[in-house]
């Protein structure tokens, strides 16, 4: 079978695509550029809680011990933003994470980490897939691989990054999810001895989840909503099931989207003395970022889908914060890299230290900045006839969306059209999956629910 990466890796449903077979080929052919890019070196290799991850891991290590490689594999589940920070802090060529992020459970998935600990940049990406099946597996013995345990310092540089005793300080309850997945405890220990209360759901291994994807949006989270309600809490938590993704719901149970998570942070971020550098956000991410940067007096860039884009402007620029609209975000002073639980923490800290609820610092930042309101329709429509639809579009766009008047085209990734409101609509097609998806920013439910109406005829093929 062809194997393209996506977004962020390699995925497919187990026994099916996802085989034996083809993850030696995708770790031969990890193993051959890193080889063209240097003589031997190190790879760390982790694993999330899914069916068979650390089987395959095994077989990863094998493979690139076969090629000459010290591999040090983690002796347990780990988050994948612990595997990037060692990768940073060990100096490692490469680490691997088998991992289908929050895909269903019936997928698994090879993700690929780089210098300095982030996601494997396109260019990597490319090379990698070029290079599958130039030339045979070569297979170590396991006596070649070393079992490691995970780091100390991985929780040490989120005490560095959070203030951990502000929210012990505050003495209120925090509910976390992790959703089943890799994620496990880490909140509830980070938090404790102090006078909070972290209260953990779902925190055993299932490889089904639960019966729901291990990914943190509102149809998953019924049961962190119930539990924050039940509990009396100020918030909930959830990562998904790599966690390296967060989603949360406020003190009512109900869910804060990415678009308000984001504003929240930055908000935050931009308010700490001394704060300097751009605010990163991709093309589906919130315009209250911008008007809170530009009261604040900060840059943002947009970039496209995918947190490897906001990684690129880490990496080579001053940058503040940055997030994706699927729940990815990421500091300056950290890897560059999404982080769930880092990021869930930089949420509570925000809050904590506003002195408000969440719907109370949602209300406030909602009256200082303008009421803004999103969602999102995903509809099965195949790439071959989705591609062009959206590039159809770009190229001749409407007048008029809703009864307002279309002041901007951006192709950045997809589709997006700006109204003279800033109310805004996107479609993008994914080129590895048959869907696509139409995202709308308004200044009212009303109306973005008519422009996501508008956004399907379009992509329907209609005008």
């Amino acid at each position: 079978m062809k194997i393209a990466f996506g977004t962020d890796g390699w995925r497919a449903v187990i026994g099916d695509g996802f085989t034996i077979e083809n993850l030696d080929r995708v770790t031969q052919a990890l193993a051959l550029h890193l080889q063209n890019g240097s003589e031997g070196g190190s790879v760390a290799v982790g694993y999330d809680r899914r069916f068979m991850s650390g089987r395959f891991a095994e077989r990863a290590a094998l493979v690139l011990a076969g090629n000459g490689f010290q591999v040090e594999l983690f002796d347990r589940p780990t988050p994948t933003p612990l595997v990037s920070f060692e990768v940073a802090r060990r100096g490692h060529a490469s680490g691997v994470v088998i991992t289908a992020s929050h895909n269903p459970a019936i997928f698994n998935g090879f993700k690929i980490k780089e210098q300095p600990g982030r996601s494997a940049a396109p260019p990597t990406v490319a090379a990698v897939e070029a290079l599958i099946d130039r030339s045979p597996v070569r297979l170590g013995a396991s006596a070649d691989v070393a079992l490691v345990e995970p780091p100390d310092g991985y929780d040490a540089e989120i005490a560095r990054l959070v203030d951990l005793e502000a929210i012990r300080d505050a003495g209120v309850t925090i509910v976390a999810d992790p959703i089943h997945g890799a994620g496990e405890r880490a909140v509830e220990r980070l938090l404790s001895g102090g006078r909070a209360r972290v209260v953990t759901i779902r925190a055993d291994r299932d490889p089904y989840f639960g019966g729901v994807n291990p990914e943190p949006i509102a149809q998953n989270l019924g049961a962190l909503s119930e539990a924050v309600r039940r509990e009396g809490a100020l918030l909930g938590i959830a990562t998904d099931g790599d966690a390296d993704r967060l989603g949360a719901v406020d003190e009512t149970g109900a869910f804060l989207t990415s678009q308000l998570t984001l504003a929240i942070l930055v908000l935050h971020a931009a308010a700490k003395p001394g704060a300097t550098g751009s605010i990163v956000k991709t093309v589906s991410q919130s315009r209250l970022v911008d008007r809170i940067a530009r009261d604040r007096g900060f840059e943002v860039v947009e970039t496209a889908i995918g947190f490897k884009y906001v990684a690129d402007e880490i990496v080579k620029g001053d940058v503040l914060i940055g997030g994706e609209e699927s729940g990815g975000f990421g500091i300056r002073t950290a890897i560059p890299e999404r982080d769930g639980v880092l990021s869930g923490l930089l949420l509570a800290e925000a809050i904590v230290k506003s002195g408000m609820s969440p719907t109370g610092l949602v209300a406030d930042i909602q009256k200082r900045y303008g009421p803004l309101v999103f969602d999102r329709r995903d509809l099965r429509i195949p790439p071959d006839i989705g591609l062009p639809r959206v590039a159809a579009l770009a190229g001749s766009p409407p007048d008029r969306l809703a009864g307002l008047r279309v002041v901007d085209v951006n192709s950045i990734d997809g589709t997006k059209l700006r109204l003279e409101d800033e109310s805004w609509l996107l479609l993008r097609q994914s080129g590895t999956e048959p869907m696509l998806r139409v995202y709308s920013e308004a200044t009212s439910e009303a109306l973005r629910d008519r422009l996501l109406d508008e956004g399907v005829a379009l992509a329907s093929g209609g005008r």
